[in-house]
């Protein structure tokens, strides 16, 4: 008894036991939106960023289920990360505007951002609380196409945090395309 009470004692204070954060810091200033650096998040509060390829079927095939998301969730900022080194952000805007992505797109292509988040597919989703606190990580449903899913796990995350609630699914598989490192 006097085991697992230390056992659980130490889980309680250890660092793997505490919640994920993204520190920015300085890079928060300096993303490329449009050939213009501005603050990766222009507003103060819950955040849904989704890693995404122009090149990725999968991502393509997302398009129109975020830009619903965003228009269902206004007050949640959303950000499209360009994870996809060989292609610069101009001709990424172009693909993903024929696409019919609404949402704004940063040049991540250093893949800085991608490594810090640990994405490591397209389309790979986070939501952050406004402290930098991952609330979400993951898939942004349980298929490579919306149509077809069963499961969104990104909708009912950004419906959790919206009603000040914590997402019953913390972390989901992300499908698609690998980042190339």
């Amino acid at each position: 008894m006097i085991y697992l009470f230390m056992v659980l004692a130490f889980l309680a204070i250890s660092p793997c036991a505490k919640a994920r954060k993204i520190e920015l810091g300085d890079r928060q200033d300096n993303f490329l939106f449009s050939g213009k650096k501005r603050r990766l998040f222009e507003r103060k509060w819950v955040h849904a960023v989704i890693f995404m390829s122009p090149t990725c079927p999968c991502s393509a095939q997302h398009v129109s289920y975020l830009d619903e998301l965003a228009k269902k969730f206004p007050k949640i900022e959303f950000v499209a990360i360009n994870a996809n080194k060989s292609t610069p952000l101009e001709q990424a805007e172009r693909a993903y505007k024929s696409q019919g992505l609404e949402l704004a797109i940063a040049d991540g292509r250093d893949l800085i951002l991608a490594d810090q988040f640990g994405a490591v597919k397209t389309p790979h989703a986070y939501v952050l609380g406004e402290d930098g606190e991952i609330l979400y990580e993951g898939g942004v449903v349980d298929s490579t196409n919306p149509v077809r899913a069963t499961k969104h796990f990104l909708k009912d995350a950004l419906a959790a945090v919206s009603e000040g609630k914590l997402p019953e699914i913390s972390e989901a598989r992300a499908l698609g395309c690998y980042i190339q490192r």
